[in-house]
């Protein structure tokens, strides 16, 4: 994978805060480090999931967000 490529994506009819976590816990544990930046969409439950994310130590506080 480049650098720069898609880490993975999620189509779900069940988008809230927990599904959000339990995709982003996969998909960085998929990685060899912890990403620098992560694009979202606007919806909120994403935004929620990853500050909640990295309040838990499991994402690093300088993770960058981009909203898409």
């Amino acid at each position: 994978m480049s650098v720069n490529g898609t880490v993975d994506f999620r189509l779900s009819a069940r988008h809230d805060v927990a599904a959000a976590k339990a995709f982003f816990r996969k998909a960085v544990k998929s990685q060899q480090r912890p990403p620098q930046t992560i694009t979202l969409d606007g919806y909120a439950a994403s935004h929620r999931a990853v500050r909640e994310l990295k309040a838990d130590g499991f994402l690093v506080t300088d993770t960058k967000l981009r909203s898409s």
